[in-house]
C-alpha cells in the first residue's frame, strides 16, 4: 500500500505536464491523480480482505460488503452531483467510501473468524504470494 501512495505522488508530479496541463486545471488533475490513486491503494487491502470471505465460504459477508459499499458509493456520488460540488469532492468522496469499506470488511472479517489474529510474525513472503495469486485468479475469472 505504501508503494502505491509513493507512485500515486510521483504520477501526480509527472502525469500533468504529459499531458501539457496548464494553470487550474493542471492543479485540478495532479490532486485527482492522488485522490483516485489513493483509492486504488485501499481498494487493494479490501480486495484482500473479501478474498479471505470468499475463502471461507461466507458469501453471505462478502455480498453485504459489496452491497453496502456500492449503496453508499451510488449515494454519496448522486448527491454531489445533484449539489453540483464539482470532481474533486467526487474523488474525496472515493477515497473515504473506500475508507470506510476497508472498516466494514475487517468489520465483516472479524465477525466471520472471531478467532483471527493478525500479527507481524505470521506475515511472510510465502504466504503472501499465496493471497495475491489466489486475488488475481479470483480477478481473471
Amino acid at each position: 500500500m505504501l508503494a502505491s501512495f509513493v507512485a500515486v505522488f510521483i504520477l501526480s508530479l509527472v502525469l500533468p505536464p504529459f499531458f501539457h496541463f496548464t494553470g487550474e486545471n493542471r492543479r485540478v488533475f495532479a490532486i485527482l491523480v492522488i485522490l483516485l490513486g489513493s483509492h486504488v491503494a485501499v481498494a487493494f487491502p479490501t480486495q484482500f480482505l473479501s478474498s479471505y470471505l470468499r475463502g471461507l465460504e461466507r458469501f453471505d459477508y462478502y455480498n453485504l460488503g459489496l452491497v453496502v459499499a456500492g449503496l453508499l458509493r451510488g449515494i454519496v456520488l448522486i448527491a454531489l452531483i445533484k449539489l453540483g460540488l464539482g470532481i474533486v469532492p467526487v474523488g474525496v468522496a472515493a477515497v473515504t467510501v473506500g475508507v470506510i469499506s476497508l472498516g466494514f470488511h475487517w468489520i465483516l472479517i472479524k465477525k466471520a473468524d472471531p478467532e483471527l489474529k493478525v500479527e507481524a510474525a505470521h506475515l511472510t513472503w510465502v504466504k503472501t504470494k499465496e493471497m495475491l495469486n489466489y486475488g488475481l485468479l479470483l480477478l481473471r475469472h
